[in-house]
């Protein structure tokens, strides 16, 4: 093993390992990150002492953090609403929370069609590429005393379906309920 010095940063030639200027512990080259600015070609600093770091600095300057967020979403209002209107779209952890069950959106299917999204989504049922705009739709328009029915089910046993809007059906309860999740 041959020891390179140069300056402030350590290489062991002959070997994929590096000791970090921060705790002095010799450690392997995939706990450094990469960058082109040091000779080596990797940090002088591992990845647990970077993030430690980052951590306190973001804890003992909490006003500095904050209002550079609040900068930030000022700056690009646009794009970090458009960001979180994504996230209330597809992110299964949200939740639609109503103060009755008269609202609006209860009456309209999109609470049917939200809650159906969101035990998809649970088991990665919906592509990227899926028409949530159509999926509501159909949900909206089910009849009262049917239900929207996946024709290849989410989870059969031997193929599982999409929520798409072309895997959905309507179907009587009775039959829905007695389908399971069959796939004939």
């Amino acid at each position: 093993m041959l020891k390179v010095t140069a300056g402030r940063w350590t290489l062991f030639l002959g070997t994929s390992m590096k000791k970090c200027n921060n705790c002095r512990e010799l450690k392997p080259l995939k706990e450094f990150t990469q960058s082109k600015r040091v000779p080596s070609g990797y940090t002088t600093i591992c990845k647990v002492c970077t993030c430690t770091r980052q951590y306190e600095w973001r804890e003992h300057n909490r006003d500095k953090t904050r209002s550079a967020v609040r900068r930030y979403n000022e700056k690009h209002k646009d794009r970090v609403l458009a960001k979180c209107a994504l996230y209330r779209a597809t992110s299964p952890q949200y939740k639609i929370t109503t103060k009755n069950n008269n609202d609006k959106r209860t009456k309209s299917g999109y609470k049917k069609a939200w809650t159906a999204t969101h035990r998809a989504n649970k088991i990665k049922a919906t592509p990227k590429w899926a028409n949530l705009e159509k999926i509501k739709h159909i949900y909206k328009g089910c009849p009262k005393g049917w239900h929207v029915d996946h024709v290849i089910p989410l989870r059969g046993r031997n193929v599982c379906g999409l929520h798409v809007e072309t895997n959905l059906q309507y179907l009587p309860a009775h039959d829905n309920m007695s389908k399971s999740n069959k796939f004939n």
